[in-house]
């Protein structure tokens, strides 16, 4: 089976953050295991092509408001951290289908969740 060099790159899965960020143009696969992960760089807003973000089981209190510009996002998986709170940008994610915010210490969720 032979696949373009666009097809591999759809379908490679990044595994971290720096990685992902030497290339962010070819990144829509994320999938981060660092349990001492403990805030997201600013900086992860320019994955533009990012279609899946997973950064479950670890220490993560807040995310950057950047994450609202991740517009081509359709999955996004943020169970068993700590965050408090989401930014009210993630109301910009029109294409997200899943959102996992399951076992946090989320009290509420921004007004614009679910528009």
């Amino acid at each position: 089976m032979i696949f373009s060099a666009s097809y591999s790159q759809e379908y490679k899965i990044y595994n971290s953050i720096d990685e992902a960020l030497k290339s962010p143009d070819l990144v829509y696969k994320l999938v981060v295991n660092d349990k001492n992960l403990s805030n997201l760089t600013d900086s992860v807003g320019n994955l533009k092509n990012l279609t899946y973000l997973d950064i479950k089981f670890s220490k993560m209190t807040s995310l950057p408001e950047s994450i609202g510009t991740l517009t081509n996002l359709t999955e996004l998986h943020l169970a068993m951290n700590d965050l408090t709170s989401i930014p009210e940008s993630i109301g910009n994610l029109k294409n997200l289908i899943h959102l996992d915010i399951k076992y946090n210490n989320l009290i509420d969720l921004p007004e614009s969740v679910g528009n």
